[in-house]
């Protein structure tokens, strides 16, 4: 199976918003940065604020595309695609996942994250 995936890295200062997974998600508890499936015929922008407007009820303006990587994990493959997003509207609240914190970005590596993000958590934690 293979899956594209859009990342929103939402800055607001030196902190980004991080959400953790339900326990009932593939990869629960982990830390991850909001975003979802590539829906057909969507866009990344699209599917970035679609995403932020689902999980946490918030609007977002994506910037950039920051980072990109495939990673395998047993049985799918996901091309993950990590775009700076601005955060608009609204305060973000845990609508699908078991809590949301904003991180300095420093501190970012106290915090339990899929390998698949430990690229770009390297990276950001550098910028």
């Amino acid at each position: 199976m293979h899956l594209e995936i859009a990342v929103a890295i939402i800055q607001r200062e030196n902190q980004v918003l991080i959400a953790r997974r339900t326990k009932d998600q593939h990869l629960g508890g982990q830390w991850e940065f909001p975003g979802g499936k590539i829906e057909k015929d969507e866009t990344i922008d699209e599917t970035l604020i679609r995403e932020c407007r689902e999980e946490l009820g918030i609007e977002v303006d994506p910037t950039s595309l920051f980072h990109e990587q495939q990673f395998d994990y047993p049985g799918r493959c996901v091309h993950l695609h990590f775009y700076l997003c601005r955060h608009r509207l609204g305060l973000p609240k845990a609508i699908e996942s078991d809590e949301i914190r904003w991180v300095e970005k420093s501190k970012l590596n106290e915090y339990e994250f899929a390998e698949a993000n430990r690229q770009a958590l390297e990276m950001l934690m550098e910028s």
